[in-house]
């Protein structure tokens, strides 16, 4: 009989994809996965375009919500818990695994109270509120950065942080015929600075036609029609996309990455060795996003700009100063992070 596992994550790309990657290991190793997620997150549009069972809560966040929203979500979170309750009964999992983020709260508190085996992942450097909770109902907690494990008084294991399946060997050859690529990613559901500060620097490029560069950018939904017009009326041929599913093909053809600074989107840049500049995300609980992007850039391998300071002018004067020494420079920085033992998952599901 295959081992039951209950994943449960979700709201943002973050969260979900390290779901599906975790959920992906485990099926390889034999075991049958469900996960439960938000029916308020990106899931809704995704998860059913992979081969997993899957059931979405209607559950809201708390953080930085006003009042009459922290009702509303107290209320989802005890209807919630009490529909997680079932899904563990019925389900019958040997293991519960959060992700993060308020999905993950009535799926490990129900496996706490039905004394079901329990863990959560920590992606972050610094952990969130629910995973500060909930690490003192756990069996295990999982982290992905070495220096998280002082947040937590408890089992902690250093596991990195799962990723969907990218070819992280790949060799790379930076600025293939004298063109940089660069990859803008805002999240998920896009940033609208970075896509503001790109327009901006579309025009630095267009006015002088030296400037040999390449951009894939996932803008989000709300700005794709906006920054795909002011591409097009400049007369650049770059590729812009509202989403972007299969990131293994677009990283293989990037030099450099601009992109936030979530934990997913620095595991599988620091996979590929990809140089990044990082720009944290300015309203981050406990502003972790920037700890991240420092913590990538004492590697050598991205450089940090803050939110406020971004614009098309700072983007034109780190892309180019860039030449093949640096980028390779950076690539063998970023690599450092790139930490994968989520073996010990699946062996502490099997009780090693």
């Amino acid at each position: 009989m295959h081992k039951r596992v209950l994943i449960g994550g979700g709201g943002t790309g973050g969260h979900l994809y390290t779901a599906v990657a975790l959920g992906e290991f485990l099926k390889e190793k034999g075991m049958e996965v469900l996960i439960v997620g938000s029916s308020h997150g990106i899931e809704n549009e995704i998860l059913n375009k992979y081969d997993f069972k899957y059931i979405l809560l209607p559950i809201y966040g708390f953080m930085g919500k006003k009042i009459f929203y922290k009702l509303k979500s107290a209320f989802s979170l005890l209807y919630a818990t009490i529909r997680a309750f079932l899904i563990i009964l019925r389900f019958k999992p040997q293991a519960v695994i959060g992700i993060g983020g308020f999905v993950s709260f009535p799926v490990v508190f129900a496996a706490y109270i039905l004394s079901k085996k329990r863990a959560i992942l920590e992606q972050n450097s610094v952990p969130g509120k629910a995973n500060k909770l909930l690490s003192h109902i756990s069996n295990m907690v999982f982290v992905n950065f070495p220096q998280t494990k002082s947040y937590f008084k408890c089992n902690v294991e250093v596991v990195g942080n799962p990723i969907r399946p990218l070819l992280c060997t790949k060799r790379r050859d930076f600025l293939e015929g004298g063109i940089l690529h660069l990859l803008v990613l805002g999240g998920s559901r896009g940033a609208h600075s970075i896509n503001e500060a790109m327009i901006e620097f579309a025009k630095i490029c267009a006015k002088n036609k030296k400037r040999k560069i390449f951009v894939i950018h996932q803008t989000g939904k709300k700005d794709y029609e906006m920054v795909k017009k002011n591409y097009e009326m400049l007369n650049l041929p770059w590729q812009v996309y509202d989403f972007i599913e299969d990131m293994g093909k677009v990283y293989e053809r990037s030099d450099m990455v601009l992109s936030r600074a979530g934990a997913s989107v620095i595991s599988e840049i620091a996979c590929m060795g990809l140089p990044a500049i990082l720009v944290p995300f300015p309203h981050a609980i406990y502003n972790h996003q920037y700890i991240n992007a420092k913590y990538v850039e004492r590697t050598g391998g991205s450089i940090t700009v803050e939110d406020s300071k971004l614009n098309g002018k700072i983007i034109d004067e780190i892309v180019f100063n860039m030449d093949k020494e640096r980028l390779f420079s950076m690539s063998r920085g970023i690599r450092k992070l790139y930490n994968n033992r989520i073996e010990k998952i699946y062996h502490w599901i099997n009780g090693r």
